[in-house]
């Protein structure tokens, strides 16, 4: 009888009415493969397209799959496989297309387009071979161009270049050069307009946040040659996020001050006419030796900011005039892999912590409505009750379902060190 109790309780709690996630409790992992699968990206512009990066070391190849609402698995149980000339990797995706890096040696690294929507998968060359290349993002623009930005260097410079490639024609455009690093490269596109940021060490004193902006149509920069400092006067100012704001001509833009000893999360306003809408930058948090990771998302007509602080996850929605709502997440746990993303009716945080152990990572979601309230319980909602460690998530809104987030990520089930990709689906 004790049995039988217990059956019913574990099939209730399954099968909860109220339960977001769609999958299950333990999600679904979605390819038969076991080399071990790193790297992932996602996408949901109507099924749910997972792609991934199948071994780590000296040949690893793509992996892609497409699930439904239900997570069935429509790539068959391996899943689709991506055509290769050489050893793929960082695969990053686009509503037709694919993005990722391809060499033949190892050594020297070259960036691939490839066509997905077709049943046969055709791959063109977007960059020649030019040794190591980084950092590579991408977006799709209003006007369907393929906006693609990377970092390649070699040993006499780098570059910081951006590709665009719209139908058959690919033109490249170098936003920055030299022999001093550059890192944390991020971009968002306004119609033709597309701005880039990212973190310049040109003076290794006073390293800053710069930023450009392209304008497809003219293929020009507005900005100053080798980029605008979006942070001048301060002393250290890196790793930016960047977000499309209510107003088209603006972008939004936060960003990390540090005085040698402490850490203030900055948030500014931009114009194309190289204007800050505040002066000094918002501060959004107070000075902290514990601030580390944050990520940010157009939330309708405000920016929705997430940073976490020891082991605490801060959130601020702030308002084209700079007003704002903030509030805090009591987590009581490292926090790492960072996400945030929104639709029209809610704004999401992801990360994985390690509340079960140091090396035991989980991920856990909370979501936010219009009127900035948390939905779930304070500490997150556990996307996945799987056992083994959960890490690297990677996000994405449902295009025809505002309340849906679709997040797949490393996991550990099956093996402590190979990982494959799971998946699932909250509403």
């Amino acid at each position: 009888m004790l049995a039988l109790l217990l059956f019913v309780f574990a099939s209730a709690i399954h099968s909860a009415p109220n339960d977001p996630r769609q999958f299950g409790p333990e999600g679904i992992v979605v390819s038969d493969q076991t080399s071990g699968q790193y790297a992932l990206s996602i996408l949901a512009p109507h099924n749910i397209r997972i792609v991934w990066q199948n071994g780590y070391g000296d040949n690893p190849d793509l992996g892609m799959q497409v699930l439904d609402a239900t997570g069935r698995k429509l790539g068959g149980p391996r899943g689709i496989v991506i055509p290769r000339l050489g050893i793929q990797t960082q695969p990053e995706q686009l509503s037709r297309n694919l993005v990722f890096q391809e060499s033949a040696d190892g050594r020297n690294w070259r960036v691939m387009l490839a066509t997905v929507s077709a049943p046969e998968i055709a791959c063109r060359v977007l960059s020649e071979e030019f040794g190591s290349i980084a950092e590579v993002s991408v977006l799709e623009t209003d006007l369907r161009s393929i906006v693609v930005c990377w970092i390649r260097s070699n040993d006499i410079e780098r570059r910081l270049e951006l590709c665009i490639a719209d139908r058959d024609l690919v033109h490249t455009i170098t936003i920055c050069k030299g022999t001093h690093a550059f890192q944390d490269v991020h971009m968002v596109a306004n119609g033709s307009l597309v701005t880039i940021v990212w973190s310049d060490f040109r003076d290794t004193q006073h390293p800053s946040v710069y930023g450009q902006v392209i304008d497809l149509d003219s293929m020009q920069s507005l900005w100053p040659e080798n980029g605008l400092n979006l942070a001048p006067g301060i002393s250290w100012a890196w790793n930016p996020e960047i977000a499309p704001t209510s107003d088209p001509g603006y972008v939004a833009l936060a960003y990390d001050e540090w005085d040698g000893g402490f850490t203030t999360l900055c948030y500014q306003i931009v114009d194309y006419q190289m204007n800050f809408r505040f002066w000094p930058p918002i501060t959004l948090s107070g000075p902290s030796a514990a601030i580390g990771q944050h990520a940010m998302a157009q939330f309708g007509a405000e920016s929705f900011v997430v940073w976490e602080d020891d082991v605490d996850l801060h959130q601020a929605f702030v308002n084209f005039s700079g007003a704002r709502v903030s509030g805090n997440q009591r987590i009581g746990a490292r926090i790492d892999d960072l996400v945030a993303c929104a639709s029209d009716l809610y704004a999401w945080a992801v990360w994985n912590d390690d509340r079960l152990g140091r090396i035991d990572e989980r991920i856990f979601c909370q979501r936010f409505d219009r009127q900035h309230q948390s939905q779930w319980q304070e500490s997150g909602l556990r996307v996945s009750t799987a056992s083994g460690p959960q890490r690297a998530p990677s996000v994405a809104t449902v295009s025809e379902d505002p309340s849906a987030l679709v997040i797949a990520w490393e996991d550990y089930r099956y093996h402590p060190m190979v990982p494959c990709v799971a998946a699932q689906l909250l509403k």
